[in-house]
């Protein structure tokens, strides 16, 4: 089971960052960051938040990418490494053993 995050903001950050990464491709509905912009103060202000707070939320959002973003990146820098390991080391194994 998948936790939801929730926060003082009230938004569904998974649902958010998918907008997000989505900005600029053909079948996004903001094809910019500045329609992206509007489209989070008009749904997440309505004089409910301050602009301050929701300049906060659009920041913490790009925060999350951005932590998203390195942990890939990371994965992907460890993923080739362990491949050439193992591979070597079914190599070893599988002449080890026809000799």
């Amino acid at each position: 089971m998948k936790r939801i995050k929730k926060y003082v903001y009230e938004f569904n950050i998974n649902e958010e960052l998918t907008i997000y990464n989505k900005i600029g491709n053909e079948k996004s509905p903001y094809q910019n960051y500045c329609e992206w912009y509007n489209y989070v103060y008009k749904r997440y202000g309505n004089s409910k938040y301050t602009e301050s707070t929701l300049e906060n939320f659009v920041h913490y959002l790009n925060h999350e990418k951005n932590i998203i973003m390195s942990r890939k990146e990371m994965w992907s820098g460890c993923i080739m490494p362990l491949f050439t390991v193992v591979i070597s080391i079914v190599y070893t194994f599988v002449f080890s053993v026809v000799r």
